[in-house]
């Protein structure tokens, strides 16, 4: 809606009534509003409102032609003025008096509080709408006639500005917190604001907007109302814009100002309300008028701090209005940690315990109220309660609800947050596709006696997302929980943060394609750094190779490849930017060709990385996390050379000088050192792979790697099965321990899981098995012996049955365990390294 020209408002003459009391009632969890009218004389069309400097309310009269005043009890007092005035704007002026525009004389009037009018002429056809008290002791007027704002001294002194546009229609006008005066152009669809000495800017709104009254906030902003698309604005002084849309469409917002409750209130014109604007933008409506023909048109807070308002229409009101119903404020303190007891010390705001003792809690969707305990009203302004915040509560913004024994509500829209303790362990996935028929599915091991609950968030190109069914999981102690990661969003790249409270726990991810012909696995890192190594890779032949980089930090960073093949370095992509909680996948081949590639990736902020390899047209599959650090000796439990199995093992020399190594195979008989795996040499920034089929045919060999001679290498082993119908892949690990946890495992099914246990040592060792399911522990193989230098199989089918398996591995000596899994009768399969806690 657009305000029209003054001469074409439609006065209708109606009946005189007597002064009338409403309270009108919304459904229970809305709010009421106690409010009374006041009749001036009839079809006298009142407009804008004020305070007046006497402790009274002042309004104008614009088909009677008066100046109206009213007391807090309701005593109306009229004022005539020279016929066909039809005065609009009306304020408190710095002398003492009112002062108003006259808009069809093009006139600007003072009153004074006794009822004297004094009146100085502007310009033919200026129209004055609009009228405020400035900050330079003068008064401000708009001009809609002849689009300029005016300035009138006290005596009667008037100088204007033209606006940069014709047609603009400047109607409203008020005192900025700026030292500047803030204006509508409601036909020029803009904000205006005008120094005092002149200076002009302009701020666009959409087209329509329409733009009618505006006012200052208690947030340092103005406040106004866009009529025309139907919104509710607030600009900054530095005329940054929001819009938020009232809650009924079309409604009309017309009159605004800062008013009751510390927040902007509105009269909705249209529908008959008004609605209260917090400063965040959410609002409420209540409905207001009573007259079947009346609509609330502008509005003040009056001397005596209610509401009031005037209405246009058939019979022509003056509002009062005050509500009941409970307006919560603020809420201290307004954040609590998940897992604490809260002791909320003041929860602000008006007309608390009306009908009764109210109940408070804390909402949000999807999950369970928080109900408040121990809830007292210290006054109707405060009430002090506790919130019990669970273990695993969502984190993030909840809204704190307040109801009144008479059922009446407010709801404050995230005004409380939820926050987690510093985690136990945190968790990181780099690698994870949702879209084109991958699966992933992140797997979480809880080895703790009692329960834990987790968050997990998830990284995407579109940032961070934290779904609500995946904060605050519980598990069980001594279980495992499987989350589908499809089932939350759908994108190539997304990787994985988990964070656990109440104890620490053990993380995987596993990747499926091809409607699950091949899988890929990887045991998460809890380790954030700038440098990282992947040893295996290859873009030779049917191979594809990508280098998954997870960028967890609230900030961008760039990130250097370099690639380490059998011809030495080759410069990959540099200076990338991967934004803030995302994932940036790289295509090996697009940089190098190559039967053997290493990768180390640069960062310039700590980031995670994996790799993951494709072949046979991506009719296999095998991944591996990174390590961000080359070592002297690698341990690989998993290796098999005998039924169709191939196992390579691939090192990486990230030194610029040669290294030698010596590799040996410890299978059932023993270790095997065969003489061209001792002091192999393998040249500065490259990679040199070792089939170790061509050494020894077995079902089960592990492989320990020593540097000689020269720096520190990084280790990986590939196994391939079935004339690579499948392939798997590990890390290696630098270090041996007692205690292993593996977390994925699934004997349901055609999964099978094998855990292979190495013994590097010169002894033998006693290895005990506890499998850790969805029903809780259940025990495996006891106290099985493992001969110095050597390996052992353990199928986790022979011992349980189920669809979620964990394992604890423990060990009478250091040892260094993976995990193998197959599925479709072994037409795939994956393998991971385990985790020592």
């Amino acid at each position: 809606m657009r305000v029209k020209s003054i001469g074409t408002y439609l006065i209708v003459a109606i009946f005189a009534s007597a002064m009338l009391l409403y309270l009108f009632t919304l459904p229970a969890g809305a709010w009421t509003v106690n409010f009374t009218h006041y009749n001036p004389t009839v079809n006298s069309s009142p407009q804008y409102i004020c305070a007046g400097p006497d402790g009274n309310v002042w309004f104008t009269e614009a088909s009677a032609d008066r100046i109206g005043r009213i007391t807090p009890a309701g005593s109306i007092a009229e004022y005539p003025l020279a016929s066909g005035s039809c005065p609009m704007g009306i304020c408190a002026g710095p002398d003492g008096n009112l002062w108003y525009a006259a808009s069809s004389t093009s006139k600007i009037g003072r009153i004074t509080t006794a009822g004297a009018v004094n009146e100085y002429a502007l310009a033919v056809g200026s129209i004055p709408t609009g009228i405020c008290a400035g900050p330079d002791g003068n008064l401000w007027y708009t001009a809609s006639g002849t689009d300029k704002i005016g300035k009138i001294t006290t005596a009667g002194a008037v100088t204007e500005f033209a606006l940069p546009n014709r047609n603009s229609n400047p109607w409203s006008i008020c005192a900025g917190p700026d030292g500047a005066l803030w204006f509508t152009e409601n036909w020029g669809d803009r904000i205006g604001r005008i120094a005092t000495d002149g200076q002009i800017s302009e701020y666009d709104l959409d087209p329509l907007s329409g733009p009618v009254d505006i006012a200052p906030g208690p947030d340092g902003a103005l406040w106004y109302t866009a009529t025309g698309s139907s919104k509710i604005g607030r600009i900054t002084t530095a005329g940054a814009i929001t819009e938020y849309p009232t809650p009924t469409p079309s409604a009309g917002p017309n009159g605004i100002c800062h008013g009751p409750g510390g927040v902007m209130w509105v009269a909705e014109y249209n529908i008959k309300s008004f609605a209260r604007v917090r400063m965040d933008g959410t609002m409420t409506e209540a409905l207001i008028c009573g007259g079947a023909g009346d609509f609330p048109n502008y509005v003040c807070t009056g001397p005596d701090g209610s509401l009031w308002w005037t209405e246009y229409g058939l019979t022509s009101y003056i509002g009062k209005g005050v509500t009941d119903s409970p307006y919560i404020l603020g809420i201290t303190p307004e954040t609590g940690q998940r897992g604490t007891v809260v002791s909320v010390t003041d929860l602000a705001g008006n007309n608390f315990g009306v009908g009764g003792a109210p109940a408070v809690k804390l909402t949000r969707q999807g999950q369970a109220d928080i109900t408040a305990t121990n809830v007292t009203v210290v006054s109707g302004n405060k009430i002090t309660c506790d919130f019990a915040i669970p273990a695993g509560a969502a984190l993030g913004a909840w809204n704190v609800v307040a109801v009144n024994g008479d059922g009446q509500s407010d709801t404050l829209y995230g005004g409380f947050m939820v926050t987690a303790p510093a985690p136990d362990s945190t968790w990181y996935l780099a690698e994870g596709c949702t879209a084109g028929g991958f699966e992933t599915w992140v797997l979480v091991q809880n080895p703790n006696a009692g329960a834990v609950t987790v968050d997990l968030t998830l990284m995407t190109e579109a940032g961070p997302q934290n779904p609500t069914d995946l904060q605050g999981v519980p598990i069980q102690g001594n279980s495992r929980k499987s989350f589908n990661i499809g089932a939350h969003v759908q994108t190539y790249d997304v990787s994985t943060r988990v964070d656990s409270y109440g104890g620490d726990v053990v993380c995987e991810r596993a990747v499926y394609g091809g409607g699950r012909t091949w899988g890929t696995d990887s045991i998460g890192t809890k380790l954030m750094h700038n440098i990282w190594y992947l040893a295996e890779g290859c873009t030779q032949g049917d191979f594809e190779t990508w280098v998954l980089v997870m960028n967890p930090n609230a900030v961008d960073t760039t990130v250097d490849l370099t690639f380490m093949t059998s011809g030495g370095p080759q410069p990959g992509p540099q200076d990338v930017n991967i934004p803030a909680y995302s994932r940036k996948s790289f295509n090996v081949a697009e940089s190098v060709v190559d039967w053997n590639v290493s990768t180390m990736v640069l960062a310039d902020d700590v980031v995670v990385c994996e790799r993951a390899m494709y072949g046979g047209g991506r009719t296999w599959a095998h991944d591996s996390v990174g390590v961000t650090a080359p070592q002297s000796t690698w341990c690989m439990a998993e290796g098999s050379t005998a039924g169709g199995f191939e196992t390579w093992v691939l090192v990486q020399n990230p030194n610029a000088g040669e290294v030698r190594v010596n590799l040996t195979l410890m299978t059932e008989n023993g270790p095997q050192n065969p003489p061209d795996l001792q002091g192999v040499a393998i040249q500065g920034n490259s990679r040199k792979s070792f089939d170790l089929g061509q050494y020894v045919q077995t079902y089960d060999v592990s492989t320990q790697v020593d540097v000689v001679s020269g720096g520190p290498v990084i280790c990986e082993r590939a196994v391939y099965g079935a004339g690579r119908v499948w392939g798997t892949d590990s890390i290696g690990t630098d270090v041996i321990a007692n205690t292993w946890l593996l977390p994925e495992g699934c004997t349901n099914g055609d999964f099978e899981t094998w855990v292979l246990v190495m013994n590097p040592n010169t002894y033998e060792v006693e290895a005990d098995l506890t499998f850790m399911t969805s029903s809780g522990i259940q025990p495996g193989p006891q106290n099985v012996k493992i001969p110095a230098f050597s390996r052992k199989s353990f199928n986790a089918g022979e011992s349980v049955a189920d669809w979620d398996v964990s394992i604890r591995v423990e060990a009478t000596g250091p040892v260094a365990c993976e995990r193998a899994m197959y599925g479709g009768g072994r037409t795939w399969a994956h393998d991971s390294i385990g985790y020592i806690p």
